[in-house]
């Protein structure tokens, strides 16, 4: 991906998060949290009717904003991120072998609840939310560009996922998190199938707690 659209899709990111939750929910909230988000996406589809597909890799950099609802047991996050996706189709639905590949880049947006159990420094948690994916670029081998002729510029997903932070400094809390997220409705539309999108997320974020009381 080129640097310009990287730099841009990260700075939406961190803007719509910094600026969500202070008018979305004013005097619910006095615990915010606001930081940013890196991981690894190993992606794959689901084809309907089914074929042959492997994983890919790539990768995930965004921010997030936190605010905490009820106490540090329950809050709601927020977060835009710049995620690859995609999978490689090896074989068709019935069974010829295939050569190739999908890569697609999407700008995310997640809204997920949180709760959270702390256990002295250490607080585990599980997340989960709607996320909507926009289409910011698509790459996919020939042979199955004659296959898809319609990239759905909008998607729906669900995330599911859990993991701990360490709450030993009071300026900057580091987090662990490993997430799924299911496509609900379609990215490709084919003359005889759809696909739909799988990403599992392994995620390091850092976040920086904010007062808004």
């Amino acid at each position: 991906m080129k640097k310009p659209l990287l730099l841009t899709s990260a700075l939406i990111a961190v803007g719509f998060c910094s600026s969500f939750f202070p008018a979305a929910i004013e005097g619910q909230a006095q615990m915010a949290r606001f930081g940013v988000v890196m991981g690894k996406t190993t992606s794959d589809q689901l084809w309907t009717p089914s074929v042959g597909t492997a994983s890919r890799d790539g990768y995930l950099v965004g921010g997030f904003a936190e605010v905490g609802l009820s106490g540090e047991s329950v809050s709601v996050r927020v977060e835009g991120d710049y995620v690859q996706r995609g999978a490689i189709v090896e074989r068709d639905s019935e069974g010829a072998p295939v050569a190739g590949e999908i890569r697609t880049e999407y700008l995310s947006f997640a809204l997920h609840v949180k709760l959270s159990k702390s256990i002295g420094p250490l607080s585990v948690h599980i997340a989960l939310g709607p996320t909507i994916d926009q289409l910011l670029r698509n790459r996919s081998s020939p042979v199955l560009e004659q296959v898809l002729y319609e990239k759905k510029t909008t998607s729906l997903g669900i995330g599911l996922g859990g993991g701990f932070s360490l709450h030993l400094f009071d300026r900057l809390i580091p987090e662990f998190d490993i997430r799924l997220t299911e496509g609900l409705s379609d990215a490709y539309v084919g003359s005889f199938t759809t696909v739909r999108n799988r990403s599992l997320e392994l995620l390091l974020r850092f976040g920086v707690p904010r007062s808004l009381s």
